[in-house]
């Protein structure tokens, strides 16, 4: 958690508990106490990059480690001999011992990691019932604070405290909503849980991130648990997950000081290669990107005649969130979202089956991240535009369902919406697929098709060409141009050419 909302809980808690004896001593040593568990960010190393993370939440976090951190602050008040008295200064320590306390178990609330039970056990305790940054349990505790300190008196503090213990607790509550619907999730894929996390993102406890692996893939997804509604879903991506036998003989030559089994420790076996740069072993647990894995932390290891192991590669300062779009999802209006289905999908039984369309009509080929861009010939005189089409399966991951439905590119497109957001079939339908018309090439999305796949037709170009080489430009092709240049939307029509073209292929990702 953040080192504000910690110093701001010890310190309410603290002066709810103590103010009355201590005054508004208790909400000093509260805070102070609360953060000094967070002094572990100064151990590291230059020789090992991966010292601090491994210690950090280590043992200062420890639940039995506590007594003795409350007492080392507490012990900067017997400078003052007023607090030599033995109980005033034991009523001091239990007063940090309860803000120590504090920062120990709201760390384990977070997805992070915290050692509570070392040296007994190096388990780092994950329990994702909050962010690590939460404004309303920061604010809370703030307001509240202030209130009892102006006061002076306890209450405001312990209603400020109850109010953000009510909420962490509504995380926990939202957590299991998220466990039971990400198995439904799991199911409808036909995929067994062979390990699985859901964790809140940033600054909100309704939008959460999910990952479950099966088979070897790690499969993320983004759920929002709305308080009085229903749970939705937004399907993500799926890579596969990293072994310590996975690694390349290089890197295993170079794991001498056990680099990667500690950074999978730290990362809770999270582990894979990240889509950007491969020699990257990376925590999939946060990611830069809401869509697809851009993954914030990781290691590389290094050339042989580097004197360090590994580098440790952190991008938490790239981490840009646009609130516009997280108020959306908050407010359930992003059409991304869909209900969760826990009936397994099959090319029979598909209520909810849907596909997406990408298109670019400006100049330059469509692009969706994580696939190999579609790059057409540039067009001949008649297209004013280059359009690429990528259609794929929202049921499977990309690029493996990317394929490009138009085999040829000299060809006008009807330049009609495709899919403005994911549509559930109003039957048992199969995917949807471009529909093939005769004697000419639309890219409407039509109802769906058969074998789950996309349909789609090309005319021939030879007719066309046959016309551009013959010169017959005033008679064939001439007309083309005219019309599709005064009518958009109009696509290549059969008497538009000296000879019909011919409506052939079909393409199945």
């Amino acid at each position: 958690m953040d080192p504000v909302t910690h110093s701001l809980l010890g310190a309410t808690l603290a002066y709810a508990r103590c103010g009355r004896q201590l005054g508004r001593t208790a909400a000093l040593v509260g805070g102070l106490t609360a953060l000094s568990p967070d002094a572990d960010v100064f151990i590291r190393s230059a020789a090992d990059p991966l010292i601090a993370i491994v210690h950090h939440r280590g043992f200062t976090h420890s639940l039995l480690f506590a007594p003795v951190g409350a007492a080392i602050v507490a012990a900067l008040w017997l400078f003052r001999p007023t607090w030599r008295d033995r109980s005033r200064w034991l009523a001091l320590w239990r007063c940090g011992l309860l803000a120590y306390f504090s920062h120990c178990l709201l760390d384990a609330a977070t997805s992070y990691g915290t050692q509570l039970f070392w040296p007994l056990t190096n388990h780092r305790f994950g329990w994702d019932w909050i962010s690590v940054i939460d404004p309303f349990v920061t604010v809370t505790l703030l307001v509240g604070l202030v209130f009892a300190l102006i006061r002076p008196h306890r209450r405001p503090a312990l209603i400020a405290a109850s109010i953000a213990l009510g909420y962490i607790a509504l995380g926990a509550v939202q957590h299991a909503r998220g466990v039971a619907a990400l198995r439904d999730i799991a199911a409808s894929r036909g995929h067994v849980l062979e390990r699985h996390e859901v964790m809140p993102t940033l600054a909100n406890n309704i939008i959460w991130r999910t990952l479950y692996v099966h088979d070897g893939q790690i499969w993320s997804d983004r759920l929002r648990l709305g308080w009085f509604s229903s749970t939705t879903v937004r399907e993500g991506w799926s890579l596969p997950s990293i072994r310590l036998e996975d690694l390349t003989a290089q890197e295993q030559a170079r794991n001498q000081r056990r680099s990667f089994e500690r950074f999978a420790w730290f990362s809770d076996h999270w582990v894979a290669r990240s889509p950007v740069d491969a020699s990257i072993l990376a925590d999939m647990r946060y990611s830069l990107s809401t869509e697809a894995f851009d993954p914030i932390w990781g290691i590389r290891f290094t050339p042989p005649s580097d004197p360090t192991e590994i580098v440790w590669l952190n991008r938490t300062r790239d981490r840009k969130i646009d609130p516009g779009e997280l108020w959306t999802e908050i407010i359930g209006r992003d059409p991304r979202f869909r209900p969760v289905d826990s009936e397994p999908h099959t090319a029979d039984s598909s209520p909810n089956r849907g596909s997406f369309v990408h298109i670019a009509q400006q100049p330059g080929p469509a692009h969706v991240a994580g696939v190999d861009p579609l790059d057409p010939e540039p067009g001949i005189r008649n297209q004013r535009r280059r359009v690429a089409i990528e259609m794929t399966s929202t049921r499977q991951p990309l690029p493996d369902r990317g394929e490009p439905p138009l085999q040829e590119s000299h060809v006008a497109l009807r330049r009609e919406p495709v899919l403005d957001e994911q549509q559930p079939a109003r039957r048992l339908q199969d995917a949807p697929h471009v529909g093939q018309r005769q004697f000419r090439i639309g890219n409407r999305t039509e109802r769906p098709g058969q074998h789950d796949g996309v349909k789609a037709g090309g005319i021939q170009r030879h007719p066309l060409r046959r016309c551009l080489r013959d010169g017959d430009w005033q008679q064939s092709a001439g007309r083309c141009v005219a019309g599709h240049r005064s009518e958009p939307g109009r696509g290549l029509q059969p008497d538009d050419f000296g000879d019909r073209g011919t409506v052939q292929g079909q393409i199945f990702p």
